[in-house]
């Protein structure tokens, strides 16, 4: 134990991570609830690896808005 948490070994910690990607939450989510429960060292980054792999969780995402084109304005006299 750790504080509230449980540490776990390295044999089941693929087993929290699938029990916490069920619902496909997302990383926020996700993250919030393993903190809650179980620690082990670099938890966030194997959350963020099932979460950049899984593709329904990758389909509701933001795409970045596209920036309209805009041609510059020549000048017409010097400044």
């Amino acid at each position: 134990m750790w504080g509230i948490r449980v540490i776990i070994p390295s044999q089941p910690r693929e087993r929290v991570l699938y029990e916490l990607h069920t619902g496909h939450p997302g990383i926020v989510r996700m993250k919030s609830l393993a903190r809650l429960h179980v620690w082990w060292p670099n938890l966030d980054r194997d959350m963020a690896t099932i979460v950049r792999k899984c593709d329904n969780c990758q389909k509701p995402r933001n795409k970045p808005q596209l920036a309209p084109l805009h041609p510059w304005d020549w000048a017409k006299m010097p400044w």
